[in-house]
């Protein structure tokens, strides 16, 4: 939390309350070669709904996500990583006034190379957005990265 003004040079256009956050975690991490973790989250976005434009409205969002990574097979003399998850969360801002939500799950892997002082990382993940009203959206998100570490 904390107070927000939208300012144009002198005079104040409006002000608000910037939303608090609240989260929690756990993790278990007592099965050789795994770790699985969930998370809860909760947003307050509609404590900006003073400064939206008209026609907007701002929503208090919750967020919850689980996941799972361990060591999956040897390739190559290399201990290949498996990550998988999933998300459901409420976006702050909606459409037509309701809600909407977004549920997305992933799968991964991750590569060690160079003696353990690199790794490639590779994830694929779907996303579904929806609203009342059967409006729907969906996405292929592919992503990867190269860490190195001198």
């Amino acid at each position: 939390g904390g107070d927000l003004k939208a300012m144009s040079r002198a005079p104040t256009l409006g002000s608000a309350r910037l939303p608090d956050h609240y989260s929690a975690s756990v993790t278990y991490d007592g099965i050789t070669g795994a770790n699985v973790s969930a998370r809860v989250a909760h947003d307050s976005w509609s404590s900006l709904s003073s400064i939206a434009s008209s026609g907007i409205q701002a929503f208090d969002g919750w967020d919850y996500s689980v996941g799972a990574e361990a060591s999956g097979p040897r390739i190559i003399q290399r201990l290949i990583v498996l990550r998988a998850g999933a998300r459901r969360r409420t976006l702050p801002f909606g459409l037509n006034g309701e809600k909407v939500s977004e549920t997305s799950f992933m799968g991964g892997l991750g590569i060690p190379l160079a003696a353990n002082r690199a790794g490639f990382d590779f994830t694929l993940q779907h996303a579904n957005r929806s609203a009342s009203g059967g409006i729907t959206e969906r996405a292929f998100i592919l992503s990867f990265g190269l860490r190195v570490t001198p």
